[in-house]
């Protein structure tokens, strides 16, 4: 093809290169369509699962109404002084990143 400019050992080292170089980016670009895809049906899938219990369970009021009669210890803030703003972020950050 190239009248001998270029050798068959570096033609064929120069091919597996590009082989790579385009398997890797379509492998990062799949794994993003997939992660992309699996996150919005996770999305879609808890809030549709949350707001089927709450309407289970009679709405928001009822939902409050049910843990306060009978798990009133879910409604209130754990220790005293456990639960700081720096704490709520620390557990708050992690779960927005996902």
């Amino acid at each position: 093809m190239t009248d001998g400019a270029i050798t068959f050992t570096t033609g064929v080292v120069l091919a597996t290169l590009i082989a790579i170089f385009f398997t890797y980016i379509a492998g990062i670009r799949s794994v993003m369509w997939t992660d992309s895809l699996q996150a919005i049906m996770m999305i879609v899938a808890s809030t549709l699962v949350a707001f089927l219990v709450i309407q289970g369970l009679g709405g928001f009021g009822a939902l409050f109404d049910t843990l306060a009669t009978e798990h009133p210890q879910s409604l209130t803030v754990p220790g005293p002084g456990l639960f700081s703003f720096v704490t709520f972020l620390g557990l708050t950050i992690p779960l927005v990143l996902l």
